[in-house]
């Protein structure tokens, strides 16, 4: 399974077309030619695409902890996220 935000042309709405900045998520296409897709039917449980995030390349958001995407069985997900909210 390879996921990468980089790609926008991978990160699908409900619709299945490409999800633009602000949208919720419905399919992360899998990079790696398994078919290895990860998903997520409930529109309250998806993460979110926003536009030029990091060095200029989009990022999948996910706000708490009850916005996730699944893949196929016996698949692993690491998910690299980074916050724009400042440290105090």
């Amino acid at each position: 399974m390879w996921l990468t935000a980089a790609d926008p042309t991978t990160i699908l709405n409900s619709s299945g077309t490409q999800a633009a900045n602000g949208a919720s998520i419905a399919t992360w296409k899998d990079k790696s030619g398994n078919g290895a897709d990860a998903v997520q039917g409930t529109n309250t449980n998806r993460p979110i695409y926003k536009t030029n995030q990091l060095n200029g390349f989009g990022a999948v958001t996910f706000a708490n902890n009850t916005q996730y995407m699944t893949g196929p069985a016996g698949a692993y997900m690491t998910i690299v996220s980074t916050s724009g909210h400042a440290r105090q």
